[in-house]
């Protein structure tokens, strides 16, 4: 997660506009996001505790610009299931279309995959077959 907080403090911030199902949900200075078919990655950090795997849809969180050591006090807040304790917008959707005034790092799962201005993100029912036990 600092590795993650530190290129978050070199990123300049952005105007970005976020669309999901067609509907815009986030459009102005862009922070970071997570977009993910699950509650938590990492050690335990639960982005979008209300995720579910199997729903056929995508939940991301996007966070409005704000300044490095708010973003240390977001960490300690999902850790424990609560809201990040500055502004965000959630959103849910079989897809998630992001559109950056110039070219933007992603990472899929840790990894840097692209710098690019436009991303598209889709969640693909029954994509994978998972297997859980019962509880």
């Amino acid at each position: 997660q600092i590795e993650g907080a530190i290129a978050l403090h070199r990123f300049n911030e952005r105007h970005a506009k976020i669309v999901s199902d067609g509907e815009t949900v986030f459009e102005g200075l862009f922070f970071g996001a997570f977009i993910s078919n699950g509650k938590c990655n990492g050690s335990g950090l639960y982005w979008n505790p209300s995720a579910q795997f199997n729903d056929g849809l995508l939940d991301g969180i996007f966070f409005r610009s704000s300044s490095i050591l708010k973003m240390f006090s977001v960490l300690k807040a999902v850790k424990v299931r609560k809201n990040p304790p500055f502004e965000h917008v959630r959103a849910q959707g079989k897809t998630f279309e992001l559109q950056f005034e110039r070219p933007t790092p992603v990472e899929l799962d840790g990894d840097f995959v692209s710098e690019q201005s436009n991303y598209r993100f889709e969640c693909i029912p029954n994509g994978l077959k998972v297997w859980t036990p019962s509880l």
